[in-house]
C-alpha cells in the first residue's frame, strides 16, 4: 500500500484512492473530497482515472502521491487562493537518517526501504522542520530510534503478518461413522451451523424488542396508547405552566445533556442571554439580520427565548452569524440568503475553525464552542453540524451534549449578541 511509504503530516488526513490495476493514490484536501468524483466508473484507463482526481483537486486545492515508475513517490500539487502546498518533503532512510528533498523531486531515488514524510500544507511544511531541528538535539542513536518508529511498519511487523499467514492451515476434519447425507452431518454441515445461529438471533432481537417495550411502559406509563374508548387524553400544559415549569426547575444544568427535550429556566444566566440575542435579532435593521429574519431566524415572535435553539433555522443562522462574526465572509456572502446552503457553511466551519484529524476544532474559542456545541445538541441532539452523507459526517465542538458547559455557552450568546449591538450602533450613527 502507498501508505506504507508515504505519511501525511499535518491537521487533516488524507484519502487512499484504489485505481484499476492495483495503482494507488494518496489525495489529501483541506475542505474535503467527493469520493463520486474521484473513481470514474466507465473508463478504466490510468490517464483518465488520474485525470479525474487532478480535475477535482484543481477546484478545490491540495495534493496527489502516487507510486512512479522508478518505485519513487511522485507528488503533484495544486495551490489555490487559500491553500498553499509545501515546498519540501522528508526523506527518512533505512538507516534512520532524515533528508529534505524538493516536493517536485520527491519521487526521485526515494529507495525500496526509503520512506516519506508529506507536510500537508506550508504550515505543516515549517512545524516539519522545526521537529527536525528539534530531534537534532538527542544523541545520534535516540534521533534514528524515533525516525525508525515514524518510518514503520517494521521488519519485525511484517514477519509476523507472513508467519500468521502460513499458520492458517485448515483443521482436519472427520467424517461421520453413519452413511448420512451431506447435509444431515450434524457436526460438519454448515448448513445446521448457520440454522441455528440465525434462529438465536431472531430470538435474541425479539427478546430485546420486547423488553424495551416493557420498560418503555414502565418508566413512561403516560406515553402508552390508550385503548380504551371512553378514556379522554389529558390536557397538554400551556406556554405559561410551561414557563412556570421552568422557574421551579432550578438552575437549570441538564438542558444540553437532556438534548432537544428541555430549555434552561428562566431565571438562568443562558436563557438572559438567549433572551438579550433574541431581542438584538429582532430589532436590528442590518442587511445580514433582515434577510437572516426571512430565512431562519422566522420565530423570533413567537417562540420563547429558551426554545428557539430547537428550531434546525435558527441553529443555522447562528453558525452562519459567527461565522460573520470571526471576519472571514462579507454580508453579501450566498450562505445567508439561502437556508438549504448547508454543504458551503460546513466547508467554510472547517477552513476557519480548524477541524484537525482528531475531529477537534483548534482555532475557535471556549464560548465559541460551547455554544455552537449547545445549538446543535438542541437542534439534532448533536454537539455541532449534523451528519449529512458519508462526504458529510457531523462535526462535533463537544465529545457530548451533557459535557457542554452552559455557562461558556451564555457568555458565547451574549458576545454574539455585542457584536449585533455595536454593528446596530454603527448603522444608527452612520445615518
Amino acid at each position: 500500500m502507498i501508505t506504507d511509504r508515504v505519511t501525511l503530516f499535518g491537521q487533516f488526513p488524507g484519502e487512499v484512492i484504489s485505481l484499476e490495476g492495483g495503482d494507488e493514490v494518496l489525495v489529501y484536501s483541506p475542505v474535503g473530497l467527493d469520493g463520486t468524483k474521484l473513481r470514474p466508473k466507465r473508463d478504466k484507463r490510468l490517464s483518465v482515472q488520474l485525470g479525474a482526481v487532478s480535475e477535482v483537486l484543481r477546484e478545490r486545492g491540495g495534493l496527489s502521491m502516487r507510486v512512479d515508475s522508478e518505485g519513487g513517490i511522485r507528488i503533484e500539487a495544486y495551490p489555490t487562493e487559500r491553500y498553499q502546498p509545501p515546498n519540501y518533503a522528508l526523506r527518512l532512510s533505512p538507516a534512520g537518517h532524515g533528508e529534505f528533498l524538493s516536493c517536485a523531486k520527491a519521487g526521485v531515488g526515494l529507495g525500496a526501504a526509503a520512506h516519506l514524510i508529506v507536510p500537508t500544507d506550508a504550515e505543516a511544511d515549517e512545524k516539519l522542520r522545526q521537529f527536525e531541528e528539534v530531534l537534532a538535539w538527542f544523541p545520534g542513536d535516540r534521533a534514528i530510534t524515533i525516525r525508525q518508529i515514524i518510518r514503520g511498519p517494521s521488519l519485525d511487523w511484517r514477519l509476523a503478518q507472513l508467519e500468521a499467514r502460513l499458520d492458517r492451515r485448515p483443521e482436519p476434519r472427520t467424517r461421520s461413522v453413519r452413511a448420512w447425507p451431506t447435509w444431515l452431518r450434524l457436526p460438519e454441515s454448515r448448513f445446521w451451523w448457520w440454522s441455528a445461529v440465525s434462529v438465536a438471533m431472531v430470538l435474541l432481537a425479539a427478546a430485546l424488542w420486547a423488553g424495551s417495550l416493557y420498560v418503555a411502559a414502565w418508566i413512561h406509563p403516560s406515553e402508552a396508547p390508550v385503548t380504551d374508548v371512553g378514556v379522554s387524553p389529558q390536557p397538554q400544559p400551556t406556554e405559561t405552566e410551561a414557563n412556570k415549569g421552568r422557574k421551579a426547575s432550578g438552575n437549570g444544568n441538564d438542558a444540553a445533556g437532556s438534548g432537544a427535550g428541555s430549555g434552561p429556566a428562566a431565571d438562568t444566566a443562558l436563557y438572559r442571554a438567549l433572551a438579550g440575542l433574541r431581542d438584538e435579532l429582532r430589532d436590528g435593521q442590518g442587511p445580514i439580520i433582515r434577510t437572516l429574519r426571512a430565512t431562519h431566524f422566522t420565530a423570533l415572535d413567537t417562540a420563547d427565548p429558551g426554545d428557539l435553539p430547537r428550531d434546525p433555522g435558527f441553529a443555522w443562522g447562528i453558525v452562519k452569524l459567527e461565522l460573520r462574526r470571526s471576519g472571514h465572509i462579507d454580508a453579501q456572502n450566498s450562505i445567508f440568503a439561502d437556508p438549504t446552503l448547508e454543504t458551503p457553511t460546513r466547508e467554510l466551519v472547517l477552513t476557519i475553525f480548524g477541524y484537525n484529524r482528531y475531529r477537534e476544532f483548534t482555532k475557535v474559542s471556549d464560548e465559541t464552542r460551547a455554544m455552537l456545541a449547545y445549538v446543535g445538541c438542541k437542534a439534532w441532539r448533536v454537539p455541532g453540524l449534523p451528519e449529512r452523507s458519508r462526504d458529510n459526517p457531523e462535526l462535533r465542538f463537544e465529545s457530548r451534549c451533557d459535557s457542554v458547559s452552559e455557562e461558556r455557552a451564555a457568555k458565547g450568546f451574549n458576545s454574539l449578541a455585542a457584536f449585533l449591538a455595536g454593528a446596530r450602533q454603527s448603522n444608527a450613527a452612520g445615518r
